[in-house]
């Protein structure tokens, strides 16, 4: 099971439908195609008290935030937080009331660690993927979930090699053992849903057959001249 409940203040279009079909680059920027040696890292940043916290070019990871944080977070540009913490876990304060004081939109994703299903991911990088997002803070009680995702995020998006995004994963506060099992799967499943798409992708043939045509035909313009 997960829910997603959107801020009124902002809704965001999440994009599920397609989802395989976005050309992203390396740092998670829509429509920004990268080289390696230009993709963003995964470096250690601060947020007021969040614990574990990192920054991969336009999001920041990380375990639960305090009221202080989401302040901070609006302060610093931060439009989007994606809350990732387990179904029916509560904090000691409302987290979405707490974001729309502040004017973020509020994205929940009910995510357990120990049962992650296809729908969680693909609503997750469902909002990863959607650029009116802005600057987020993807955070759960831990930053294991958050790892998990944004590491499926790069290397299936993002063009990151698959055993780098799983270390930079771990190193990060990804849980090694079950959740490697988990990323390593949900990463054959979209790459397999990514090739199936493109594959079946209506005028694709006829789109290569037309272009052999017009080189045997540029090859006869050749040879008459």
């Amino acid at each position: 099971m997960f829910t997603i409940q959107l801020s009124p203040l902002r809704a965001l279009r999440l994009p599920v439908a397609g989802l395989t079909l976005a050309v992203l680059g390396g740092c998670g920027l829509p429509g920004q195609a990268e080289t390696p040696e230009e993709r963003s890292p995964i470096d250690a940043t601060e947020l007021g008290e969040v614990q574990s916290c990192f920054l991969c070019c336009d999001v920041y990871l990380g375990s639960l935030p305090d009221k202080a944080a989401l302040e901070l977070a609006s302060r610093r540009g931060i439009r989007t937080v994606i809350d990732v913490t387990p179904l029916g876990f509560e904090s000691d304060f409302s987290i979405a009331a707490s974001a729309r004081e502040h004017d973020l939109s509020y994205v929940r994703i009910a995510i357990d660690p120990g049962r992650v299903t296809d729908e969680q991911v693909d609503a997750a990088l469902a909002v990863l993927s959607n650029p009116e997002r802005g600057l987020s803070f993807l955070f759960g009680v831990t930053s294991g979930a958050p790892a998990l995702l944004m590491g499926i995020y790069r290397s299936h998006f993002g063009g990151v090699e698959l055993e780098q995004a799983i270390d930079d994963a771990l190193r990060v506060g990804m849980e090694p053992g079950e959740l490697e099992v988990t990323f390593r799967a949900q990463v054959d499943r979209l790459d397999q849903a990514r090739s199936a798409v493109f594959a079946d992708y209506p005028g694709g043939n006829t789109a290569a057959e037309g272009t052999a045509q017009e080189g045997t035909a540029q090859e006869g313009t050749a040879q008459e001249g």
